[in-house]
């Protein structure tokens, strides 16, 4: 059982962090003084980013009728990749100088399957066919409301709706062993699949460099439960931005995200932990 190193992406975080003020207070004063900041008063932005992140994922399944439970490494046992491009589509429309609405989504396809004898899934072994595949979407769609602006900053604060679209499934296909115990040589079908809208809450920053440069930072939290699902998801990126033109802008950032998911069904339990981190990079157009 591999053990996930939470602290990770706070550390890349706070590493660039480091970067970027080093990088503006080396700056050259004189340029800061030839090229004044100024944040664009945009009404409506759309953009696309390309994500290249790194996954660690894994889930418990605990049958509560016999008390038997099964340990799921995607990465780890069962070969899935690590690393994947991700794509994320988002948009803003700001319709009065304290008030926005903002929507974003990306997905992940993701498939893997191996051949393996005595394969360890917990408590659970097999000899055959394992195939796993993640299908797992996130959107969201909150309420922007500026507590803060000046020609060079804002501080933004979010609420809103976090769809969470868990869409796992492990097919399992041979001999099937728990602890040693034979119990059947057959296929079956391993799924963690829900649909939940849960709260969000989050806190955004943009700071203007110069007039083309730009950083900010997002920080998103989510919390509740829905039916049989109870979630907590930390949701943060840090981009860079810089102004081709009027219109056009490229972005380029550092984004960490990581979930931790019950299912709490009458005859199982899902614990899934679901996290990646990585670099983004795409553009934004602004009316």
């Amino acid at each position: 059982m591999r053990i996930r190193d939470n602290n990770r992406g706070v550390r890349t975080t706070v590493a660039i962090c480091l970067m970027a003020a080093t990088w503006v207070g080396g700056g050259s004063g004189t340029a800061w003084a030839a090229d004044e900041p100024v944040l664009p008063e945009n009404r409506f932005s759309l953009g696309v980013n390309i994500a290249l992140v790194r996954f660690d994922s894994n889930f418990k399944l605990t049958d509560k009728g016999t008390g038997r439970d099964a340990y799921i490494d995607a990465e780890g046992s069962l070969g899935m990749s690590e690393k994947e491009i991700l794509p994320v589509v988002f948009a803003r429309y700001r319709f009065s100088k304290k008030h926005a609405l903002a929507i974003s989504a990306f997905g992940v396809s993701r498939k893997s399957e191996i051949q393996a004898n005595n394969l360890g899934l917990g408590n659970y072994m097999i000899s055959g066919e394992a195939t796993l595949s993640d299908d797992t979407s996130f959107y969201h769609l909150n309420y922007v409301y500026t507590f803060m602006q000046d020609n060079r900053s804002r501080v933004f604060g979010t609420i809103g709706v976090y769809g969470l679209d868990l869409d796992y499934s492990l097919n399992l296909m041979g001999e099937i062993y728990y602890q040693g115990v034979l119990l059947e040589s057959k296929s079956k079908t391993i799924k963690a699949s829900v649909f939940a809208p849960l709260p969000m809450v989050g806190l955004d920053a943009v700071f203007a460099l110069s007039s083309r440069w730009s950083l900010s930072t997002r920080v998103t939290l989510v919390g509740g439960s829905y039916q049989d699902i109870s979630a907590l998801v930390l949701d943060s990126a840090i981009r860079s931005k810089y102004s081709l033109g009027k219109h056009l802008a490229l972005i380029v950032g550092i984004k960490y995200f990581n979930a931790d998911i019950t299912i709490d069904n009458s005859d199982t339990k899902t614990e899934v932990s679901y996290g990646f981190d990585g670099l983004t990079a795409g553009l934004a157009v602004s009316f």
